[in-house]
């Protein structure tokens, strides 16, 4: 018997390796193509003959649930092109001979997508004899003679996927249908490259660049007349640079197409760490998908057409590696890009599909192959769970897409095991454009933003904190989606009303600070209108909760409504299943709608909260996500958890309501409630916020989360003891006997956060401090002192100075100093594998040409040295504080960046910047 269960183990053990090994090259293309293949099911039904003479097309208007007639009107020209481009792409790329579920022969196929050709081509305003387009609602400016017309720089792509299936299926299309689609082709393409614009209202436009070159294919690869088709061509590689244009384009000296980059560059549309703004969000649907969709335009239009792939996509240090390094960090537990402001349209659907295929197969990179993966499976699974046509995913163009990527570029990297892929992304990450913090860790991946910093009226809520914590899971491939990136997680919904009336404020003003190391973070900030000052402070600790400490203070008298603190869970029949909720008050499925009282929750024993300060009222409901094009019935849904909320309360000016709560990823909702029982608030000065958060699963582990929000006093005095001894701080502690008594300075809007793994017990009063990763200092004020230390994690010790009687029993070290020793744990927690925080933190041009650059570095190991670069070129490098230097590069634009080394040699580079030098005229006689 025990031989057989031996077998079986190995039998199981077998299987699992084989199940989580990573897909053949061979076996994920087929994946694709059989994504692929289900448009056929989606489209079939769809389709509509004859409503133009010898045409016919697939018709949207049959779903019945968007949010108005002109935009259905307005997505079913670039829908049927996605259509034509899946079936070419099967048509081409296969042998069967029927397809889908209800086996539809190959001729069937063909002959929809060569009738869907000509369709678009006979409804086009640009046509001679066109025919009226068909499907009422289209506005004025999408029309031209009563066809369909995309005019320059319309934010809506029209003619991409259409082109790229004509490309395909060239050979087939009639005599008659190619002479007009000449005059569809010139009259949608871009006329001329112009320069673009950033404003504070909408921000960049990769989209708009990226949909002009859409319009621009046919011209550049199809018209018969090779000087026109050169034409159009410079354009489209024009564009390749504006898509994914930064300043550092201007500063390069690289050659592309025999340019320099900077001629190509015209306008820029991504900052300078290769994130973007549209709509008042950073958004992923622009900045990933879009910007990859074009990307892919130009490489299988080029690909088909045997022509070689612009050089400028594809010059080194180009704008798309950039952004897919953006999608890498980003990246989920479910390898979904996690917007930082939080999802304007469906969640979960592989938006960031093509920037890790691009990743896998241009850039060869590993880790970006297991994220395309996973990427891949998920927008499998929601494409099957969700059988419409949407334009905002392109749910079966983007596996089609990766195909591609994989056909003509690859072989791929050979991807990494997912939680291989996973650490390697590990550490922080502040994208400072878009208000952002990441942290990535063995146990959790944890966004904050401070909201948008674009302004637009009436989007208020657009410029307020949120945030998500996401349980890791173990990393395992194919988890089913938990959160919802939702704009009011952590902040909740607030209304005021004055004088029996709703008030509206006036635009807020965000302001924050940060502080980062390698693997923690936190934040401390404010969002300020003329009724309400919501101030607040975010502390994400390496392992364990990250602790939100929240302050709304009224401005004016006033009635206040809350929805509390809710966080978001995403739901989506198909997708997700059934999860047991659970509180003070028992366990129920998280989507039954209920009021509830207890001071924390859980959902599935993956996340839940434990507060003090918002009392113990809980709703539970379920909404509609976000997605503005379609009705609630089509979109994604949102299971809502918020605490603490309460209808018209009365406050009085300056009166303030304060919460803490902290945020356990992969505790169970035993471990939850024992938490919120020894969660503690500190007795601190005015205008100061603290608590002490236990660890939910490692016992005898403690987080300080402290903040001085705003008040006159910059001291704090706090006193901690415990049964296990004083805890060991990163300021000097003075220690007597089980008690830590540490003055913290704090400048205003400033945190500290701390996490207690080494106490002391002392006879005589000692100072101890953290002085890096597993090193702590330890000085007696008296001659001597017998010192009892405890760590909840091994106490492997390694002195550095004179002690003696030392005795390790139960992870506790009795040991005698009569002078300043330094500890070192050696164990496997004090092991640093993962790479500083560094950033360009400032810059001064002097009058002389001079340019003084600041840098922030910080690692709990310890900075060892910090490299400067300017222009690729390294120019110093300084091995202590003050991470500053100086130098003269010579009028013009130039692109900064450093590189941290830790003292165990991991590195990291910052995100460039670059600058314009000036030499100014100084001195009395110039």
């Amino acid at each position: 018997m025990h031989r057989l269960r031996l077998v079986f183990i190995a039998i199981l053990c077998a299987a699992l390796a084989q199940s989580a090994r990573a897909m053949t090259e061979r076996e994920l293309m087929d994946d694709y193509l059989a994504t692929v293949e289900e448009a056929v099911d989606v489209f079939e039904p769809l389709w509509v003959e004859g409503d133009v003479p010898g045409a016919g097309h697939f018709d949207f208007q049959a779903y019945n649930n968007w949010s108005n007639q002109g935009y259905v009107a307005l997505i079913t020209t670039p829908g049927n092109g996605q259509a034509i481009f899946c079936y070419a792409l099967l048509l081409t790329e296969t042998n069967k001979q029927t397809f889908g579920k209800n086996n539809v022969p190959r001729q069937v196929i063909r002959d929809h997508a060569l009738k869907a050709i000509r369709w678009i081509v006979m409804t086009s305003g640009y046509v001679p004899g066109h025919a009226r387009f068909p499907i009422p609602g289209l506005g004025k400016g999408s029309t031209k003679d009563g066809g369909f017309a995309r005019r320059l720089n319309q934010s809506y792509d029209s003619h991409g996927w259409f082109t790229l299936g004509a490309a395909m299926l060239w050979d087939d299309i009639d005599k008659d249908t190619k002479n007009k689609m000449e005059y569809l082709f010139k009259g949608s393409a871009q006329p001329r490259r112009e320069p673009g614009y950033w404003s504070t209202f909408s921000g960049g436009h990769p989209d708009r660049v990226k949909q002009n070159m859409s319009a621009t294919l046919g011209a550049a690869w199809l018209l018969r007349d090779p000087k026109e088709r050169a034409k159009y061509r410079e354009f489209i590689a024009g564009n390749a640079v504006s898509a994914v244009g930064t300043e550092h384009d201007y500063a390069t000296s690289t050659t592309a197409e025999g340019r320099q980059v900077g001629h190509w560059a015209t306008d820029w549309n991504l900052y300078p760490d290769y994130s973007s703004d549209h709509h008042w969000w950073a958004q992923i649907w622009y900045g990933c998908d879009e910007v990859f969709e074009g990307f892919s335009f130009m490489q299988a239009m080029a690909r088909t057409m045997g022509t070689p792939i612009p050089e400028t996509a594809t010059w080194p240090g180009n704008g798309y590696g950039g952004v897919a390094e953006w999608a890498k960090a980003l990246a989920t537990p479910e390898a979904e890009p996690a917007s930082p402001h939080g999802m304007e349209y469906d969640s979960y659907y592989g938006a960031g599909l093509l920037a890790y295929a691009y990743g896998a197969t241009i850039m060869k990179d590993p880790v970006a192959a297991a994220l395309e993966e996973e990427a891949a499976a998920l927008l499998r699974k929601h494409s099957q769970a969700v059988r419409q046509y949407d334009h905002h995913r392109d749910s079966w163009a983007k596996p089609g897409c990766a195909y591609l990527l994989h056909k003509y570029e690859g072989p791929r990297a050979e991807p990494l095991p997912l939680p291989d892929a996973m650490a390697a992304l590990r550490g922080t990450y502040h994208f400072k454009w878009q208000n952002n913090l990441v942290q990535r860790a063995d146990d959790k991946f944890v966004s904050f933003a401070w909201g948008s910093m674009l302004v637009a009226p009436g989007r208020l809520e657009y410029r307020f904190p949120r945030g998500w914590v996401m349980p890791a899971r173990n990393w395992q491939p194919g988890m089913e989606p938990l959160v919802y990136m939702h704009p009011q997680t952590l902040m909740g919904k607030m209304t005021v009303t004055i004088d029996d009336r709703p008030v509206s404020a006036t635009e807020a003003t965000t302001t924050y600070n940060q502080w980062r190391d390698d693997v923690a973070f936190n934040t401390t900030g404010e969002s300020v209108d003329d009724l309400l000052a919501r101030r607040g402070a975010f502390h994400s600790f390496e392992r364990g909760p990250a602790v939100w400490l929240l302050s709304v203070e009224a401005l004016r008298p006033m009635r206040l409504d809350w929805d509390g603190v809710p966080i978001h869970f995403y739901a989506r029949d198909g997708v997700t299943q059934s999860r047991p909720y659970t509180d003070a008050q028992g366990s129920a499925p998280l989507e039954r709608a209920a009021q509830r009282r207890s001071p924390w929750w859980s959902v599935g024993d993956r996340l839940g909260v434990a507060t003090l300060g918002l009392g113990d009222s809980i709703d539970i409901r379920r909404e509609p996500g976000f997605n503005w094009a379609r009705s609630d019935d089509y979109n994604d849904k949102v299971d809502v958890v918020a605490i603490g909320g309460f209808e018209s309360r009365a406050l009085k000016a300056g009166q303030t309501l304060d919460a803490a709560v902290a945020i356990y990823p992969g505790a169970t909702a035993a471990q939850i409630a024992a938490a919120q029982a020894q969660l503690k608030s500190l007795d601190l000065p005015e205008g100061w916020r603290g608590v002490i958060a236990p660890d939910a699963i490692r016992p005898g582990i403690r987080h300080l989360a402290l903040t001085r929000l705003h008040g006159a006093s910059d001291i704090a005095s706090i006193n901690l003891s415990y049964n296990e001894g004083a805890p060991v701080l990163s300021v000097p502690t003075y220690i007597n006997a089980k008690t830590a008594h540490a003055s913290v300075m704090l400048d205003a809007m400033h945190s500290l956060t701390n996490s207690f793994d080494l106490y002391i017990s002392s006879n005589r009063p000692v100072i101890a401090r953290r002085i890096g990763l597993g090193r702590y200092r330890i000085e007696p004020i008296e001659k001597s002192a017998k010192l009892r230390l405890y760590s909840p994690d091994s106490l492997n010790a390694k002195w550095v100075g004179r002690v003696s009687d030392p005795t390790l029993k139960n992870n506790t070290l009795a040991v005698r100093i009569d002078s300043p020793v330094t500890l070192e744990l050696t164990g496997e927690h004090d092991k640093d594998a993962i790479p500083p925080a560094v950033e360009l933190a400032a810059f001064n041009n002097r009058e002389d040409g001079r340019m003084t650059i600041c840098v922030e570095a910080a690692d709990r190991s310890g900075i060892a040295s910090v490299e400067f670069l300017c222009d690729g070129q390294s120019i110093a490098t300084l091995k202590s504080e003050p991470w500053e230097f100086a130098h003269k590069p010579g009028d013009g634009l130039h692109t900064y960046e450093a590189i941290a080394t830790d003292t165990t040699g991991n590195q990291r580079n910052s995100t460039k910047r670059t600058i314009e030098v000036k030499t100014a005229a100084i001195g009395m006689n110039q």
